[in-house]
């Protein structure tokens, strides 16, 4: 100050001139905290922060004034528009000051802090918004309200730092730029008194510590400023704007994209185009970090779409499991979130599960086909059932119908039966008749034999044998046999060719089963006769000794 280096000393103010000499010209005989240069009742004095009080020092001059009534070490002090001096204790609350013209003594003072009306924090800090004096206490902001002449919140900063805890101090960069320190982290910001919001964030890691009690950061210009450190300091250049919000939490990046199945195998695919997962790897890992020096202190909230209805909690873990996805489109979104609740743009991947194979468009294909096979099957078989029962019906009217003619077939059967043995048996009993009346004429005529009985005889006899050789009734015997025995003489002809008239004639009487006495009736025969015929016959047809003529000609 006015090209003077002065340096806070446990044992006082030292001035270090150009030549690296160090005077203590002002014997303030304690420690001092800080030192500034305020206008104090019209005057331009230096304002230095004791280890036990406030000591007002006028420039030019190493006179330094003690203003009795309070008797208490100061860390900051402040002045405002109303010439109200403001002293920060270093753990307890702050007071608010007026000195008197003399500069010797206070005209009247107030404490603000836990044991006032207030309810304020214990512990304050001051800073300056807007040329207006503002608190900072248990990460909540406060202003003096001239008017109401009381502490009232600030409600637009303690919207801005709502997710930020820890705060220590606020370092004034310049009118409307800010730097907040926190426990380990450090934020630059804007506000004009009417609206504030956060510019930068840095976290200092596991290695770099601000120092405890006494955070600070020294601006040495509008771009260069020294951060310092418990072991050292960090050196900060501001090239932005200093008037755009700038959002400070980068965008995190998906590094991996891993599809596993039952069985846990994996398969890792690409991150850059949009991807078809089988359904047998429906359970999906992904893997995502960010490419900050302060990656550690940063959280990630992800949502994969049609599964999450909204945002995670903010979680440190760079990995999220999806086991057992359905069959349907997804999109997995990531972002980066810090403790101030910023949160950087969204990185997004897509991907689709594939649907199981029983639910793919060949196995409906396949579906499709079966259905119309058991259609068609169901089908014929319907229409076999119906055929089947068509036919059935068909079958039983033709039963009908057979059963009715069998039954006309028999009956027609059993008429020319009828008419056959009725004819056979005229034949017969016609043949004995004549024969049993030759018998009675032959006897009578042998008894009574003369000239006109002999006459009457041969008349008689010639009569008789004449209509015992009657063809016709061999023929109406021969058309009522074959009626009923079609086609027996042409397979008998067949069999043996040699056959006369009379052969057929005695294998149609043994087809009847007629007797040999009955059969020498009908054919006009002596049974002797008939015996040496069926002989020849038997010869003709080439039959064994042991062979049934009769059986041979019922079987055939």
């Amino acid at each position: 100050m006015d090209n003077q280096l002065f340096c806070c000393h446990n044992r006082g103010i030292k001035e270090i001139r150009s030549d690296l000499t160090v005077v203590d010209n002002y014997s303030l005989r304690t420690g001092v905290n800080d030192v500034v240069k305020s206008v104090v009742k019209g005057k331009e004095v230096y304002l230095f922060s004791t280890y036990n009080s406030l000591k007002i020092a006028l420039p030019g001059t190493y006179e330094v004034l003690s203003p009795e009534g309070i008797s208490e070490p100061v860390s900051a002090t402040f002045t405002d528009h109303l010439n109200n001096i403001w002293l920060e204790h270093p753990n307890k609350g702050v007071y608010r000051c007026q000195v008197n013209d003399d500069l010797k003594s206070y005209r009247n003072y107030t404490y603000y802090g836990q044991d006032d009306a207030h309810d304020l924090p214990y512990k304050l800090s001051l800073f300056k918004i807007g040329g207006r004096i503002a608190l900072l206490g248990n990460d909540s902001f406060f202003a003096y309200d001239d008017i109401e002449d009381s502490i009232v919140p600030l409600e637009f900063l303690n919207a801005c730092f709502k997710n930020i805890h820890g705060l220590r101090k606020i370092v004034s960069i310049d009118e409307n730029h800010f730097w907040a320190l926190a426990g380990n982290s450090i934020y630059r910001f804007y506000c004009d008194g009417y609206d504030a919001y956060l510019q930068e964030n840095y976290s200092l890691g596991m290695n770099m510590f601000l120092v405890h009690g006494f955070e600070h950061i020294a601006v040495i210009n509008d771009s260069i400023h020294i951060v310092c450190l418990d072991n050292g300091m960090l050196y900060y250049k501001h090239t932005g704007s200093q008037e755009s919000r700038v959002k400070f939490t980068p965008a995190p990046y998906l590094a991996s994209f891993e599809m596993v199945d039952l069985s846990g195998d994996k398969q890792y695919v690409s991150v850059w185009k949009e991807t078809r997962v089988p359904y047998a790897y429906n359970s999906v890992n992904f893997y995502f970090t960010v490419p900050d020096i302060y990656s550690s202190s940063r959280y990630f909230q992800y949502r994969l779409k049609n599964v999450d209805p909204d945002w995670s909690e903010p979680v440190k873990k760079n990995t999220v499991t999806y086991p057992r996805l359905s069959q349907g489109k997804y999109e997995f979104l990531i972002r980066t979130v810090d403790h101030t609740g910023s949160y950087s743009e969204e990185v997004s991947f897509a991907f689709e599960v594939l649907p199981p194979w029983y639910r793919s468009y060949g196995a409906y294909i396949m579906y499709t086909l079966c259905l119309l096979l058991l259609a068609y099957g169901i089908w014929l078989f319907v229409l076999r059932r119906y055929r089947i029962k068509y036919l059935q019906q068909i079958r039983l009217a033709e039963m009908k119908r057979l059963r009715e003619l069998t039954g006309e077939l028999k009956e027609e059967v059993e008429r020319k039966n009828a008419e056959l043995l009725t004819q056979t048996s005229f034949i017969i009993n016609k043949n004995e008749l004549i024969f049993k009346l030759k018998e009675l004429i032959e006897d009578f005529y042998t008894k009574n034999r003369t000239v006109a009985t002999t006459q009457f005889y041969q008349k008689i006899n010639n009569h008789l044998s004449n209509h015992m050789h009657a063809e016709d009734d061999w023929k109406m015997f021969l058309i009522k046999f074959e009626e009923k025995h079609t086609h027996f003489f042409k397979q008998m002809k067949m069999l043996c060719p040699k056959l006369t008239s009379n052969d057929l004639r005695l294998c149609a009487c043994l087809k009847l089963n007629l007797e040999t006495k009955e059969i020498a009736s009908l054919m006009n025969l002596s049974v002797k006769a008939v015996e040496n015929h069926r002989y020849r016959l038997r010869k003709k047809m080439g039959l064994t000794p042991g062979a049934n003529l009769n059986d041979l000609f019922v079987n055939l």
